[in-house]
């Protein structure tokens, strides 16, 4: 979480070198493990790598000493030589090709194709997975992982049982009998890509347990389940937790960068020789992602039938070639003055926005961030403050008023209407610089069974007898807030989805003189977690602000806070 909301990286050993070493930064922390900060230094030798702990190292790492791998190595002088990421600079240096797990069976794959043989290092049961899946010929130095060495088939077919919907998500560094129960194999980014991407609820997970934490925060609506390392008689059902990046805390960060220690230096000739290795797979990699596209975009023609393929291709020709005639066609022009404007994004999960923790967060959130900016408007989400606005004004409003007076900025938050004791509406409020709200939207397409119930369903809600509340619709056409010298019309979640509606509310105030100069769009996006919904609903905006000639501020929880221009970029 550090490393993210500093504008650092999350990710494995190379794209962390990689990050480094394109980003301006002249000191690069590594928190990590002492081959990942060798990585770094390899692809960056002007800059000053620091490590948190010297003595965090890697399994892999310490089980394949360089001097030990070169005796292995010259046994086998006919052999390419590959190792894993896992290795210190020194086995790298010795070293034909490096892989990640991501790109490991590729190159194999590759290597095979051209009579190779292969001397792999340094984990065993990664290299068999990559044996096995190529039937490449291979000579395999005998490491593993301590952390994925645990994991127990037996236990984990018994859990499979328990949970017999859940998807198995294994890393190759397990073992094979671990492996064979697995419905997706692959490197990190690989599970966390296919635990948004699957359609199930619940994952089993077999890697390092550090993993869970981005993995539930990324699919909050989602159950993960650790694979067992231990029988039910252990002391430790899961001990999937490397002892080494446990070293790395917020302690012994704050002492690296206070005090410079525990640099990381590598012999230049040693560095030099290891890069070699890493460049030829970084080659490599590029040439088949892009190959990987074109093939992908080849098989999507092939798959199409004739008929088909010529009439999409006509479609798509139309659809282009409008929009070339019309995207520099402008029908809108220049009004008011430059309005500066914060849309924040509190990224607040959906399994605690209802919650006491969750409304203090979200006050603290909001309200913090309103209080650190000096811009003529700030917006925050759909449901920022998921209750009455009263209730906001209770608890926090002295500080919203204080923070809106102090900067002289106008709030626009989402909130809770309530008019009444049984009618509440999903609003979007707007307070001015002297502390005073004078707008509210209210939102009119409200989500069937989420925010009303449909009329042919009422009978069901009276058969269970239980009260459901539901809120109430706001008019079609309302008019936009004006902030300094522009009119701002607001919706609120998949309201811009409504394009003919936009449209018309936009030409019945324009006919009144109040003409909108800019949509704003507010959406929580948070039932959906990581999903494609929130690309869809980015370019669903990009297409009003084309259609509507209006640029866009989108303002989301979870999703994709961006302006849009009114070109749609």
């Amino acid at each position: 979480d550090l490393a993210i909301e500093t504008g650092g990286c999350v990710s494995d050993s190379l794209e962390m070198a990689r990050f480094g070493r394109d980003h301006a930064a002249t000191t690069l922390v590594v928190a990590g493990v002492r081959f990942m900060g060798e990585s770094a230094k390899i692809l960056s030798p002007e800059k000053r790598v620091l490590v948190p702990d010297m003595e965090a190292n890697c399994s892999l790492d310490l089980g394949c000493p360089d001097e030990e791998f070169a005796k292995f190595r010259a046994q086998y002088p006919d052999h390419t030589v590959v190792v894993y990421a896992n290795t210190s600079a020194a086995v790298k240096a010795q070293a034909d090709w490096m892989v990640t797990s991501s790109i490991a069976l590729p190159i194999a794959r590759h290597l095979k194709a051209q009579g190779k043989k292969i001397l792999w290092a340094p984990d065993k049961h990664l290299g068999g997975y990559i044996q096995k899946e190529t039937r490449a010929e291979m000579v395999l130095w005998k490491g593993s992982c301590i952390v994925h060495d645990e994991f127990k088939a037996i236990e984990l077919e018994n859990l499979k049982k328990q949970y017999p919907n859940a998807k198995v998500l294994v890393h190759p560094e397990s073992p094979a009998d671990v492996v064979r129960l697995a419905d997706v194999v692959g490197s990190t980014s690989a599970i966390l890509k296919a635990a948004r991407e699957l359609d199930a609820d619940t994952f089993i997970v077999a890697t390092d347990n550090g993993m869970m934490h981005a993995l539930r925060q990324q699919n909050p609506q989602k159950f993960f389940l650790e694979a067992p390392t231990a029988g039910s008689s252990a002391t430790c059902k899961s001990c999937a937790h490397c002892p080494w990046m446990a070293m790395n805390d917020l302690q012994n960060l704050l002492e690296v960068l206070e005090t410079g220690r525990n640099e990381i230096h590598i012999d230049e000739t040693i560095r030099t020789k290891a890069l070699v290795p890493i460049d030829r797979m970084l080659a490599f990699a590029k040439d088949y992602k892009a190959q990987q596209e074109k093939d992908q975009l080849d098989g999507t023609h092939h798959v199409l039938p004739r008929r088909v393929s010529i009439t999409a291709l006509l479609g798509s020709i139309i659809l282009v070639s409008c929009y070339a005639l019309l995207q520099n066609h402008w029908w809108g022009h220049p009004a008011g003055k430059p309005l500066t404007v914060a849309s924040i994004q509190g990224n607040i999960s959906q399994s605690i926005k209802f919650s006491a923790d969750g409304l203090q967060l979200s006050y603290d959130t909001y309200i913090k961030s309103l209080e650190n900016q000096s811009v003529d408007l700030v917006i925050t989400p759909e449901s920022a403050h998921p209750v009455a606005l009263a209730q906001v004004m209770d608890q926090v409003g002295e500080r919203i008023v204080h923070a809106t007076k102090t900067n002289h900025t106008y709030y626009l938050l989402g909130a809770i209407s309530e008019d009444s004791a049984t009618e509440y509406a999903n609003s979007a409020y707007v307070m001015n610089p002297d502390g005073q709200f004078y707008y509210r939207y209210d939102k009119h397409h409200l989500v069937p069974f989420g925010e009303y119930i449909p009329d042919l369903f009422e009978w069901f809600v009276k058969l269970l007898q239980m009260p459901f509340g539901e809120f109430q619709a706001g008019a079609l056409v309302q008019n936009p807030v004006r902030v300094k010298s522009l009119w701002i019309a607001p919706n609120i979640c998949y309201e811009d989805l409504f394009g003919e509606a936009i449209a018309r509310s936009i030409r019945q105030n324009s006919q009144k003189g109040m003409q909108p100069h800019i949509l704003a769009n507010i959406t929580n996006l948070g039932w959906f977690g990581y999903v494609m919904v929130l690309d869809q609903h980015l370019q669903i905006g990009r297409m009003r602000a084309f259609e509507t000639q209006k640029p866009i501020i989108r303002t989301t929880n979870t999703g994709i806070t961006a302006y849009i221009g009114a070109n749609g970029q």
